[in-house]
């Protein structure tokens, strides 16, 4: 060890300035990491709720009217004020990502075959509720009513 030190200090003297370089910074990146696109989304974060779909396929007009409905009849909320997020379109994302990005008092979590539907989870000062596909609710009356009542729970609506 002493002769390590000895050695350094015999080349350093051989220099006016000695520069210690940070070779992380030089890393070139692992192949396996991706790259990811922007997130696609629509609509604004402005009440503090976000919707997240997880769905074999895009919203159907009749999935819209729908969603619609609830937001403006239900929640009282115009639905451009609600963030919606299709899964499918940032597939490079998870939902844990997905949540901490948008950052929302209230997340609504659609169709996502991970959690149990209609359950409310805490996780920090937000709330994450986790249920159907949104093509469930257009037939289900007693199944809509539910939703609807867990949504308002959730949102304090």
């Amino acid at each position: 060890m002493k002769e390590s030190i000895e050695k350094l200090e015999d080349l350093a003297a051989l220099y006016h300035e000695f520069f210690i370089i940070d070779e992380a910074l030089f890393q070139v990146p692992k192949e396996n990491e991706k790259i990811r696109k922007s997130l696609t989304y629509s609509g604004k974060n402005t009440r503090g709720i976000v919707f997240i779909f997880y769905q074999p396929q895009p919203i159907q007009a009749a999935e819209q009217q729908l969603l619609d409905k609830l937001l403006e009849h239900g929640l009282h909320i115009p639905p451009a004020e609600v963030l919606q997020c299709y899964a499918g379109d940032n597939a490079e994302y998870t939902l844990d990502e997905l949540l901490q990005h948008f950052n929302p008092k209230v997340a609504v979590v659609w169709g996502y075959n991970q959690a149990e539907p209609h359950t409310i989870i805490q996780a920090g000062n937000m709330r994450v509720l986790y249920i159907h596909y949104v093509a469930t609710y257009i037939p289900a009356t007693e199944t809509k009513k539910q939703m609807w009542k867990l949504m308002q729970s959730a949102t304090g609506a």
